[in-house]
């Protein structure tokens, strides 16, 4: 299955796919009625501001594929070469989850000394 296509065909926003041209514009008007009251808010710790930030500028920096070792890992996966050593992996995702539930807490923390102060 192509990517490109999944996403495309999953429809954008909150909005329910309605195929009846009335149906569609009574969702849009009762869309519209909402009144700031309703409206939810959100309010960012400073420390969030920092993370999104630092977020934005790596998505900013160009990407370093190794487009040799992605050839030969297709290649070897194709003609079914490649073997993975099983205990690297789980290695490899137990360190990950340790790593994230690490980052977790101390964000956890962060805010509990924020919200004491």
């Amino acid at each position: 299955m192509d990517i490109k296509d999944a996403t495309q065909a999953r429809p954008q926003g909150n909005t329910p796919v309605i195929s009846d041209k009335g149906l569609q514009q009574e969702a849009r008007s009762q869309n519209n009625q909402i009144s700031a009251s309703d409206q939810d808010t959100v309010q960012l710790t400073y420390e969030v501001k920092q993370l999104h930030a630092l977020h934005e500028k790596m998505l900013e920096q160009p990407l370093q594929i190794n487009h040799e070792k992605v050839a030969q890992l297709k290649q070897a996966i194709k003609d079914g070469s490649y073997k993975p050593k099983p205990e690297s992996l789980a290695k490899m995702m137990i360190e990950s989850e340790l790593s994230l539930q690490s980052t977790l807490e101390k964000f956890d923390k962060l805010e509990e000394e924020e919200a004491s102060s």
